[in-house]
């Protein structure tokens, strides 16, 4: 399941994130500061043992609940340096390197042309999309681009088109992102072009629920209403 449901104020002193385990078991609660990602609590209720637990973060950190590996991640930059704490759903803070062992399975293209393995912390290099035949390496997606003049960074794995093993798409923001002015940008790679084939501005405020129609024929995006872009 995954799913989440926003709630707050944006104009208020916060807003608050709300996800679901894909097993229905545990529900997620990300407390935020302001308009931006950093917050400064996330709950954890476990509704099969009914115990709650709660993280603090002081001060507030980017976090986000990352729906494939169920697992809360927040990240710390210290200069050029960023790290990531990942915590399962107990609450405990995982080893780093358990993350980047753990269920590293490759994740295929619809009709299984390609696949890549996917990143689990920011660091972790490019995503290298591969022929499924060979290995060979057909597109490397970046850890970083230029979006809108700022550095930004590949946040999440790349969603498969549902039906065109040739188009995924990526979403990337740079650092700061939430702040007056700072944009992030979610792009539809072609991995027989080798390019982006379209982008779609993030605005500031808050970064879109995105994914694939059903048929792969358009890009949704869902804020307050759901809007559907054809892609190439």
């Amino acid at each position: 399941m995954g799913q989440s449901q926003f709630e707050g104020d944006l104009d208020s002193s916060g807003w608050t994130a709300i996800y679901w385990s894909n097993d229905e078991s545990h529900v997620v609660v990300l407390s935020f500061r302001g308009e931006g990602d950093e917050a400064d609590t996330a709950t954890i209720v476990n509704l099969t043992q009914k115990k709650m637990k709660s993280i603090d973060f002081n001060p507030p950190v980017p976090v986000r609940f990352d729906a494939k590996s169920e697992t809360i991640r927040a990240e710390t930059v210290n200069g050029k340096t960023r790290k990531v704490a990942v915590y399962d759903l107990e609450g405990k803070l995982l080893p780093r390197e358990a993350p980047q062992n753990a269920q590293r399975e490759r994740i295929e293209s619809p009709n299984r042309t390609y696949y890549y393995f996917p990143k689990y912390e920011i660091g972790e290099g490019d995503t290298s999309i591969r022929k499924s035949s060979s290995g060979d390496v057909t597109l490397r997606l970046p850890e970083y681009k230029s979006v809108h003049s700022r550095n930004a960074a590949l946040w999440d794995n790349p969603q498969w088109n549902p039906v065109d093993d040739n188009l995924l798409l990526a979403l990337y923001l740079p650092s700061g992102f939430g702040k007056e002015g700072i944009r992030g940008e979610i792009d539809v790679f072609s991995v027989s072009q080798g390019k982006v084939v379209r982008a779609f501005p993030v605005e500031e405020k808050a970064t879109p629920a995105y994914g694939w129609s059903a048929d792969g024929k358009h890009v949704v995006l869902c804020d307050v209403d759901c809007s559907f872009h054809s892609v190439p």
